[in-house]
Parts: structure tokens; C-alpha cells; sequence
């Protein structure tokens, strides 16, 4: 199918010239996970000339920064270059100089890993590497994965690209004779970098695609318009945006929640655009997949029916998990992400069973309340399928995997039946004390929540209105 192009991803190393000494180690295991490191701004990318500092971050897809004794100004400026162009920024920070005021409020609104040794250092920026390649739910695996059941929801046959394999596409597809090479973009910020998306046009340039071949570009962002215009004058080349894609999962209920819960920025004020293009190369009717829809209403009401006949003797924690875990995607898609379960401790001693992270734009009164005045950017969820109320003993576990460096200080706990008086006392002491946020749901409040929804009131009110009557009533 023509040449063949590196497509491996670049990751820019920013880090103090103190850390030189083992910094070569640090690159040959990165480049084991299948990138390509650039530590020199000055070196030579393969097959280009030298690059001033700038264009060698604006060519790479990741950016990491190591902090251990300075943040010196070289740094500095790569950094703010990183920012600039929107990258996806990973920042390693040694514990004893986060604990300094400045580095730690330079660093306040960007989620930070810390280390001890070089040693540590070496294994978490490994495993956060890792975690960019195959588990990141918003540009990695999962969002593939959404594209692919979204090729075949379309009718299309798919086949993933290995990992492993050095391909100019992520997932091949093939409908009716035509043939797709899907290649699948995501960023934490809004908009996609114009780099990002003229490289992929060079890439399907030299593959020299035949007729009924077509090269596709599915991003979870927004394009600039110069762009699209410039996307206009390219053959057999075509993307599909943020725009489109909420276009194209209208009609599946379980692939909107994924895209919506794997997006970081909230998008209610996205106006649904059909892609024309790509449904007339696929063939499809209109009509097509109406039998399988279900409305949104209709949804809720099983969700309702299934809470309110919800015996907790005949089901399993397992069971009431998912069940949660189900609801709350239906009511905060639009205003929470990640949505990762099962989560351990540090030392393995406690286990929580959901974390989501509030979306980077939201405009839900409740979540900019909570991520304003609570300093948290993600919130730790909680199922209790107890036939009994919770105690004190449940506020206290909860408490613990609060921390307020990690932006983590409010959890919401859902049991079956509410909490006891102690519980209620610890959760306000918890509030005066140390000011982390607990809240306590029960099956009837997820009634309301559902009944807000299928009223036309959002449920992030109702959530308000609990954490309104909990302030008031906040003793000294």
C-alpha cells in the first residue's frame, strides 16, 4: 500500500541538567514502550534537519517534565511552548520541592506525580507511559476501542492494528467493497492542535490509496475552521470531529455514555453536525438503526423501576456497583470523565470503587461549585449495599482517601438506606475540620435524581440542594 511511515509517538523530555547522569536509562525504557524520545531540542527527528527547540515540541505528541532541585528557565519557556500548543503534559515532580509554596501553586491546577529516588521516578514515569499507550481513557485504548464498535455498529468489518505493529492506521475497516484506514486523535483540550491533524495528512498522502479506498481521521476534539478547509482540498481523506461523532452515537445509547464519559471537556454547547460524506460512502439509510433505539426518557424509567424494586438481601455489592456506577453515567456524562473503578490505595490498605474527574469546561452550577470552593478536580464515589444504614465507620474509611494536593476532596457515598445520626455528625466534623466534603446518598435520592431528569431538571440540582441543606444546617 505505498511507503510505510514511522508513526511512532514522540514524547519530549524536559528535565534539569542535575538529572543528566541517568536520563539516557530513562529514554531507552521509554522507547521500549514503543515512542520515540527527544531529549535535545537542538538534535536531529529522523529525516529532518536540526530543529529549533519550539518546532521539536510541536513535533512531538507528549510532553514530560522532570522536576527534582530547579525549575530553571529553559524549563520553564518548554513548558509554557507545551501548553501552548496543547499538548498532552505529564509533570514528575520530586515530593520535598512540591512541598515548597511556589512550585506546589505553580502546579495547583495540573494533576502532578510525585517521587523520592530516580529509582521511583524511573517506575512511575514507565507506568504512566504504559498507561498513555494501552488504559488512557480519553486518547488511548478505550477511545479506539469506541471507534471501532462505532465502524461496526455502521455495518463495517474492522481489524485492530497490534500495539506492537508499526502501522500508518489504528483500526482497517471495510463496508460494501470500500475500504477505511481509520486513524483515531484525542487531546484533554478542546480544540486539536493544527499539527496534529496536517501530519496525518502527510501520512495518508504517501500511502498512495487506490479507488475505494479512503484514509479516515476521527478526533473527540473541535478543528479549526482554517483547517477544515484545508482538510477540503485533500482526496479520499476525510475527518470526523467531536461534532460528528455525537452525531454518529445519537442512535446508541451505550456508545454516547462511552464518548461522553471518555471526553474532558463538556459538550452541551456542541451543535450536532452529520457527517454527509461518510454515511453516503457507507450506505446508510437513514432509518436504519431506528428499531434500536432507546430514548433517553425510556431508560430512566427502567433505571427508576429498577432502584425502587432493588432488594439488597437478593443482590450482591458487585451488582449494586454496576447499577450505580449505570445511573451515574446517565445523569453526569456530560459533567464528569475518566470514570475508573476499583481503585487501590497507595499501600494497598483501602479500596474505593469509582473515581471520576469533573470535565475541564463545565457549566453545571453544582461541579464549578465543588471544583471552586472544594479545590477538587475529581471526586470519589462510594456503593454501600447494605440492608442497614451506614455509620460513622464508613465516614471515617471514605475520609482517608481524600487529599487535597491531589485535588481530591470530595466523596459522595450511595448506600441503600442512608446513614445514622453518628454518620451524619462525622460527616459534618469531617466538613468543619479538615474541609473535606462527604455526601451521602441513598436509593431515594436516586429516585430524585432520576425524577429531576425525566422532569427536565437537571440532577446536578438536586445534588445543589443537598449540599445546600448540609451548609446551612453546619454547626461551629
Amino acid at each position: 500500500m505505498g511507503t510505510s511511515v514511522s508513526l511512532k509517538k514522540k514524547v519530549y523530555l524536559c528535565y534539569s541538567y542535575s538529572n543528566s547522569m541517568y536520563i539516557n536509562s530513562l529514554c531507552e525504557k521509554i522507547n521500549k514502550e514503543g515512542f520515540q524520545t527527544i531529549t535535545d531540542g537542538t538534535e536531529l527527528m529522523p529525516g529532518e534537519m536540526i530543529l529549533s527547540v519550539s518546532e521539536s515540541i510541536k513535533k512531538c505528541d507528549y510532553f514530560v517534565l522532570i522536576i527534582s532541585d530547579e525549575f530553571g528557565e529553559h524549563m520553564r519557556e518548554e513548558y509554557h511552548t507545551a501548553l501552548i500548543y496543547g499538548m498532552d503534559v505529564m509533570v514528575f515532580i520530586k515530593s520535598e520541592l512540591y512541598r515548597e509554596e511556589g512550585i506546589n501553586n505553580e502546579f495547583k491546577d495540573r494533576l502532578v506525580t510525585l517521587w523520592e529516588n530516580e529509582t521511583e521516578l524511573s517506575m512511575k514515569v514507565i507506568a504512566t507511559m504504559e498507561g498513555v499507550r494501552y488504559k488512557y481513557p480519553v486518547r488511548g485504548y478505550q477511545l479506539e476501542a469506541l471507534v471501532e464498535d462505532l465502524f461496526k455498529f455502521y455495518g463495517c468489518d474492522t481489524k485492530r492494528t497490534a500495539y506492537t505493529q508499526d502501522s500508518n492506521y489504528d483500526i482497517y475497516a471495510e463496508k460494501n467493497g470500500k475500504k477505511f484506514f481509520i486513524e483515531v486523535k484525542a487531546v484533554r483540550s478542546k480544540i486539536i492542535s493544527k499539527s496534529s491533524i496536517v501530519n496525518t495528512t502527510v501520512v495518508a498522502d504517501l500511502m498512495s490509496l487506490k479507488d475505494d479506498e479512503y484514509f479516515v481521521l476521527v478526533t473527540a476534539n473541535m478543528i479549526p475552521d482554517l483547517i477544515k478547509e484545508y482538510i477540503r482540498t485533500k482526496d479520499k481523506f476525510l475527518v470526523i470531529d467531536i461534532s460528528e461523532l455525537l452525531y454518529l452515537v445519537q442512535d446508541n445509547e451505550e456508545l454516547k455514555y462511552r464518548l461522553l464519559s471518555l471526553v474532558e471537556f463538556t459538550t452541551e454547547d456542541i451543535e450536532l453536525k452529520e457527517p454527509e460524506e461518510f454515511l453516503r460512502l457507507l450506505d446508510v439509510v437513514e432509518d436504519e438503526t431506528l428499531d434500536s433505539l432507546i430514548d433517553d426518557n425510556e431508560k430512566i424509567k427502567q433505571l427508576l423501576q429498577e432502584v425502587k424494586d432493588w432488594e439488597q438481601d437478593k443482590k450482591t455489592s458487585t451488582e449494586y456497583e454496576k447499577f450505580c456506577t449505570k445511573v451515574l453515567k446517565i445523569l453526569f456524562s456530560n459533567d464528569l470523565t475518566l470514570w475508573r473503578e476499583q481503585q487501590k490505595s497507595n499501600d494497598d490498605l483501602y479500596r474505593f470503587d469509582l473515581i471520576c474527574k469533573i470535565k475541564d469546561d463545565v457549566t453545571s452550577a453544582f461541579w464549578k461549585f465543588i471544583e471552586e470552593y472544594f479545590r477538587s478536580k475529581y471526586i470519589i464515589f462510594e456503593f454501600k449495599n447494605y440492608k442497614d444504614v451506614i455509620t460513622q465507620k464508613e465516614i471515617y474509611t471514605t475520609e482517608k482517601y481524600l487529599y487535597a494536593k491531589a485535588l481530591r476532596c470530595v466523596a459522595i457515598i450511595v448506600s441503600c438506606n442512608g446513614s445514622d445520626e453518628n454518620a451524619k455528625k462525622a460527616i459534618k466534623g469531617t466538613l468543619r475540620e479538615n474541609g473535606k466534603l462527604i455526601l451521602n446518598l441513598s436509593n431515594r435520592d436516586i429516585v430524585n435524581m432520576l425524577e429531576y431528569e425525566l422532569n427536565g431538571n437537571l440532577a446536578s440540582e438536586y445534588l445543589y440542594n443537598v449540599l445546600d441543606e448540609m451548609l446551612i444546617e453546619l454547626e461551629k
